[in-house]
């Protein structure tokens, strides 16, 4: 992952967090290995930072190839070397008032 730099032992060294970093934001993250039922994907409401173990990603959804999502864990943590790219996503409200 771009904004993390690992050591040898695959824990976290130190962090270079991009500007739009919050303590609260929707992302899609990707995983080097699958994890959820053979997923790459997940949709999170909010990730947070677990010093020395990985990425607690809150509300999660796993995402298909095909687009569609399955619901699993609400909170899923993933180590640090199993995140290939964790990027940021824009919620749009929808017509009943959810959000997509």
């Amino acid at each position: 992952m771009n904004n993390t730099i690992l050591t040898d032992n695959k824990e976290i060294e130190t962090l270079d967090l991009p500007s739009w970093w919050s303590d609260d934001f929707p992302c899609v993250a990707t995983l080097l290995k699958t994890r959820f039922k053979g997923h790459r994907q997940l949709f999170a409401a909010d990730v947070d930072v677990l010093p020395g173990v990985g990425f607690a990603f809150y509300e999660v959804q796993w995402l298909s190839k095909d687009g569609s999502s399955s619901d699993g864990p609400l909170t899923t943590i993933v180590p640090f070397n199993n995140i290939e790219s964790i990027e940021q996503v824009e919620t749009v409200e929808a017509e009943d008032g959810g959000l997509k």
